[in-house]
């Protein structure tokens, strides 16, 4: 997971904050918040994708680097959150 300098998570963190609030605000159940993350993410991707953001032209490299990023994403999502929580059920219930 590339760590970023603290001066660009500044810029960053309040409107992702803000955003995190929003779909909590509206969480009724896991299947609606699924729904508006995936929403949220794809909706992201498709403006970093305009013929108007990063360079002009859309290529093959930035479907990659965009794609690449998030499947690092969903890893470090695996690494530091699910296996920890995947640990601490083991040592409540005993491993398999």
């Amino acid at each position: 997971m590339p760590y970023i300098k603290s001066q660009d998570r500044k810029y960053l963190d309040k409107s992702i904050n803000q955003l995190a609030l929003k779909l909590i605000d509206h969480i009724t159940s896991n299947d609606k918040l699924c729904g508006q993350l995936n929403y949220v993410i794809f909706k992201i991707v498709k403006i970093l994708t305009s013929k108007n953001i990063i360079g002009g032209e859309l290529s093959y490299a930035r479907f990659n680097a965009i794609v690449g990023a998030l499947d690092c994403c969903k890893t470090e999502i695996s690494r530091r959150l699910i296996a920890p929580y995947e640990d601490l059920k083991i040592r409540e219930n005993g491993d398999v």
